[in-house]
């Protein structure tokens, strides 16, 4: 599967707020609904969908909050959050047995950011398969099928990690050895223990990380939107101190001594 991650922001508006759920079919790709947060209605405006680890977070809510602002007479940015959903290749979720995977393993993921209706469908199908031993659209979606769809994307896809994988490291290895800060801001620098990740918190706090992923050893980004490390190969994602935010790396990042300009 690849990853994706989405934007949204909550907006205090001026006049009526819209009466329906929009989508747009275009690209960049726009949402918008309400929300009834105690009384008063919020207006929710999502987006700028994107691979995880992958171009600027902070000009992504910046394109946004364009959006937002020619589309209604905004009077305030209340929230703005992400989120991160799993998506196969071929765009149907992966539901049922794990195969030679997993002899007693049934699994229900791969849902694109539609995990509502995804998951009912999951309900049904793993229902059927456990207690009667089919179903009758199992074979759709089995995690085990191939089709040449799902094969070129999937190949195309691990061409481009391929690409992350390779330019990240030789970026890493011509890197300063010393960094230069602002606060909420992330940058990797090369030390004799490898590629390190040294970012500094909003009151000013120095972090110093491994700066490559546990999963499968991609070098890390830094998320200026979410002050995260984001890992562009699968995923994976980490807060400044380490910690382990999304997987599929289930490790977190050692801890780094760095030199500060």
């Amino acid at each position: 599967m690849k990853t994706k991650r989405s934007h949204v922001l909550g907006l205090r508006i001026a006049g009526s707020s819209p009466k329906g759920m929009y989508y747009n079919t275009g690209d960049p790709y726009r949402s918008i609904r309400v929300h009834d947060l105690d009384g008063e209605a919020l207006v929710l405006v999502g987006g700028e969908n994107h691979e995880t680890g992958q171009g600027s977070t902070k000009e992504r809510y910046e394109r946004l909050e364009e959006f937002a602002r020619d589309s209604f007479d905004v009077e305030e940015v209340a929230y703005r959050w992400s989120t991160q959903d799993y998506s196969t290749f071929d765009r149907v979720p992966y539901i049922g047995h794990l195969g030679p995977l997993g002899k007693n393993g049934y699994v229900a993921t791969g849902f694109g950011g539609w995990g509502m209706t995804g998951g009912v469908a999951a309900g049904a199908i793993l229902s059927g398969l456990l207690c009667d031993g089919e179903h009758s659209h199992s074979e759709v979606f089995s995690p085990a099928r191939v089709n040449t769809a799902s094969a070129k994307s999937f190949l195309t896809h691990n061409a481009e990690v391929g690409a992350h994988f390779t330019t990240d490291w030789a970026r890493s290895l011509l890197a300063s050895e010393e960094a230069t800060l602002r606060p909420a801001d992330g940058t990797v620098v090369r030390t004799d223990d490898g590629p390190v990740g040294v970012s500094r918190s909003e009151s000013g706090e120095l972090n110093a990380v491994s700066a490559i992923c546990p999963h499968m050893k991609c070098v890390l980004r830094w998320n200026d939107g979410e002050e995260s490390w984001d890992c562009p190969c699968h995923g994976s994602r980490f807060s400044p101190e380490g910690k382990v935010l999304d997987g599929p790396a289930i490790e977190d990042l050692p801890r780094r001594d760095v030199r500060e300009r």
